[in-house]
Protein backbone atom coordinates (compact mmCIF):
# COMPACT_ATOMS: atom_id res chain seq x y z
CA UNK A 1 0.00 0.00 0.00
CA UNK A 2 1.27 3.47 -0.60
CA UNK A 3 3.04 5.18 2.18
CA UNK A 4 0.38 8.24 2.67
CA UNK A 5 0.68 9.87 6.35
CA UNK A 6 -1.85 12.17 7.98
CA UNK A 7 -0.01 15.63 6.60
CA UNK A 8 -0.98 14.23 3.33
CA UNK A 9 -4.63 13.60 4.27
CA UNK A 10 -4.85 16.82 6.18
CA UNK A 11 -2.85 18.92 3.17
CA UNK A 12 -6.09 17.66 1.02
CA UNK A 13 -8.43 18.61 3.05
CA UNK A 14 -7.07 21.82 3.61
CA UNK A 15 -6.58 22.78 0.18
CA UNK A 16 -9.96 24.70 0.01
CA UNK A 17 -9.43 26.27 3.62
CA UNK A 18 -8.84 29.99 3.09
CA UNK A 19 -7.11 33.05 4.46
CA UNK A 20 -9.43 35.51 5.93
CA UNK A 21 -9.25 37.77 3.13
CA UNK A 22 -10.35 35.20 0.78
CA UNK A 23 -6.92 34.29 -0.62
CA UNK A 24 -5.12 30.20 -0.62
CA UNK A 25 -3.23 29.48 2.69
CA UNK A 26 0.13 30.06 2.73
CA UNK A 27 2.30 27.11 2.62
CA UNK A 28 3.79 28.05 6.39
CA UNK A 29 -0.13 28.11 7.17
CA UNK A 30 -1.18 24.96 6.13
CA UNK A 31 1.97 24.13 8.35
CA UNK A 32 1.09 25.07 11.40
CA UNK A 33 -2.43 23.68 10.77
CA UNK A 34 -1.15 20.53 10.29
CA UNK A 35 1.04 20.67 13.29
CA UNK A 36 -1.90 21.80 15.23
CA UNK A 37 -3.87 18.67 14.39
CA UNK A 38 -0.50 16.13 15.61
CA UNK A 39 0.27 18.47 18.73
CA UNK A 40 -1.01 17.26 22.17
CA UNK A 41 -4.26 19.02 23.18
CA UNK A 42 -5.92 18.48 19.74
CA UNK A 43 -7.41 15.25 20.32
CA UNK A 44 -10.10 14.23 22.90
CA UNK A 45 -8.05 15.26 25.80
CA UNK A 46 -4.82 17.57 26.41
CA UNK A 47 -2.47 14.34 25.88
CA UNK A 48 -4.06 13.03 22.94
CA UNK A 49 -3.79 14.81 19.39
CA UNK A 50 -6.52 14.82 16.66
CA UNK A 51 -3.69 12.19 14.68
CA UNK A 52 -3.54 10.01 17.26
CA UNK A 53 -7.42 10.19 17.42
CA UNK A 54 -7.52 9.11 13.73
CA UNK A 55 -5.30 6.54 13.83
CA UNK A 56 -6.93 5.17 16.85
CA UNK A 57 -10.04 5.20 15.78
CA UNK A 58 -8.81 4.11 12.37
CA UNK A 59 -7.45 0.91 14.01
CA UNK A 60 -10.95 0.11 15.69
CA UNK A 61 -13.17 0.86 12.79
CA UNK A 62 -11.94 -0.79 9.63
CA UNK A 63 -13.18 0.23 5.99
CA UNK A 64 -13.55 -3.03 4.66
CA UNK A 65 -15.96 -4.36 3.00
CA UNK A 66 -17.60 -8.14 3.34
CA UNK A 67 -18.89 -9.94 0.56
CA UNK A 68 -18.90 -7.21 -1.37
CA UNK A 69 -17.35 -5.43 -4.45
CA UNK A 70 -15.77 -1.93 -3.77
CA UNK A 71 -16.57 1.46 -5.63
CA UNK A 72 -13.84 3.88 -5.11
CA UNK A 73 -15.70 7.33 -5.86
CA UNK A 74 -14.48 11.07 -4.90
CA UNK A 75 -14.98 14.24 -6.89
CA UNK A 76 -17.86 15.53 -8.94
CA UNK A 77 -18.52 15.45 -12.96
CA UNK A 78 -18.75 17.63 -15.35
CA UNK A 79 -22.74 18.13 -15.10
CA UNK A 80 -22.27 18.83 -11.18
CA UNK A 81 -23.59 15.12 -10.40
CA UNK A 82 -21.23 14.20 -7.62
CA UNK A 83 -19.13 10.13 -7.99
CA UNK A 84 -20.70 9.56 -4.65
CA UNK A 85 -24.56 9.97 -6.46
CA UNK A 86 -23.00 7.67 -9.17
CA UNK A 87 -22.08 5.09 -7.50
CA UNK A 88 -25.09 4.99 -5.08
CA UNK A 89 -27.19 4.48 -8.68
CA UNK A 90 -24.97 1.68 -9.91
CA UNK A 91 -24.62 -0.29 -6.03
CA UNK A 92 -28.36 0.05 -6.69
CA UNK A 93 -28.21 -1.47 -9.78
CA UNK A 94 -26.45 -4.30 -8.96
CA UNK A 95 -28.83 -5.00 -6.08
CA UNK A 96 -26.55 -3.87 -3.47
CA UNK A 97 -23.62 -6.64 -4.34
CA UNK A 98 -21.46 -3.86 -4.17
CA UNK A 99 -20.32 -0.96 -1.78
CA UNK A 100 -18.34 2.21 -0.86
CA UNK A 101 -16.53 3.35 1.91
CA UNK A 102 -19.51 4.79 3.97
CA UNK A 103 -20.29 1.32 3.96
CA UNK A 104 -17.59 0.10 6.36
CA UNK A 105 -17.19 0.16 10.01
CA UNK A 106 -14.88 3.46 9.24
CA UNK A 107 -17.85 5.11 7.31
CA UNK A 108 -20.06 4.35 9.82
CA UNK A 109 -18.34 5.86 12.59
CA UNK A 110 -17.65 8.88 11.00
CA UNK A 111 -21.36 9.43 10.30
CA UNK A 112 -21.64 8.50 13.98
CA UNK A 113 -19.31 11.40 14.87
CA UNK A 114 -22.15 13.82 13.31
CA UNK A 115 -25.06 12.31 15.63
CA UNK A 116 -23.89 10.02 18.56
CA UNK A 117 -23.31 11.82 22.12
CA UNK A 118 -20.79 11.55 23.78
CA UNK A 119 -19.13 10.92 20.84
CA UNK A 120 -20.46 14.26 19.06
CA UNK A 121 -19.61 16.37 22.53
CA UNK A 122 -15.54 14.99 21.75
CA UNK A 123 -15.49 15.34 18.27
CA UNK A 124 -17.08 19.09 18.69
CA UNK A 125 -14.40 19.73 21.19
CA UNK A 126 -11.95 19.45 19.17
CA UNK A 127 -13.38 21.17 16.05
CA UNK A 128 -13.54 24.10 18.68
CA UNK A 129 -9.65 23.90 18.78
CA UNK A 130 -9.34 24.17 15.83
CA UNK A 131 -11.27 26.64 14.96
CA UNK A 132 -9.96 28.58 17.88
CA UNK A 133 -5.73 27.93 16.34
CA UNK A 134 -7.49 28.61 12.75
CA UNK A 135 -9.12 31.71 13.83
CA UNK A 136 -6.11 33.46 15.49
CA UNK A 137 -3.93 32.14 12.79
CA UNK A 138 -6.52 34.25 10.35
CA UNK A 139 -8.11 31.62 8.05
CA UNK A 140 -10.85 29.10 8.00
CA UNK A 141 -11.68 25.83 6.43
CA UNK A 142 -14.34 25.60 3.70
CA UNK A 143 -17.55 26.96 4.91
CA UNK A 144 -16.31 27.50 7.72
CA UNK A 145 -17.55 24.35 9.03
CA UNK A 146 -14.76 22.87 11.11
CA UNK A 147 -16.38 19.34 12.10
CA UNK A 148 -16.75 19.24 8.30
CA UNK A 149 -13.04 19.41 7.77
CA UNK A 150 -12.08 17.00 10.43
CA UNK A 151 -14.51 14.63 8.96
CA UNK A 152 -12.36 14.91 5.56
CA UNK A 153 -9.33 14.31 7.19
CA UNK A 154 -10.87 11.01 8.25
CA UNK A 155 -12.36 10.54 5.11
CA UNK A 156 -9.11 11.04 3.53
CA UNK A 157 -7.31 8.72 5.98
CA UNK A 158 -9.37 5.71 5.30
CA UNK A 159 -9.47 5.49 1.63
CA UNK A 160 -5.95 4.25 0.86
CA UNK A 161 -7.06 1.29 3.03
CA UNK A 162 -9.94 1.04 1.23
CA UNK A 163 -8.61 0.74 -1.87
CA UNK A 164 -6.72 -1.21 -1.19
CA UNK A 165 -8.88 -3.67 0.48
CA UNK A 166 -11.28 -3.36 -2.59
CA UNK A 167 -7.59 -4.46 -4.79
CA UNK A 168 -7.35 -7.28 -2.30
CA UNK A 169 -10.38 -8.25 -2.82
CA UNK A 170 -10.75 -8.25 -6.48
CA UNK A 171 -7.06 -9.90 -7.46
CA UNK A 172 -7.16 -12.20 -3.73
CA UNK A 173 -3.36 -10.88 -2.80
CA UNK A 174 -1.45 -8.22 -1.16
CA UNK A 175 0.64 -6.69 -3.32
CA UNK A 176 3.61 -4.09 -2.44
Amino acid sequence: MSNFNFDDFARVALHVARRNDGAVLTPEQVDGIIAYLKTPGSGTDAASSFAEYVAEMQREHPAVLIARDYVLCSGIDDRGTTNYQTAAIYIRNVGGSAGVINDTLWGYFIEYLQNIEPLHAKFRAMAEGLRTFMRAQGSRPFNNNYEAMLRDIMWNSGSPEFAENGRIAHSGTRGE
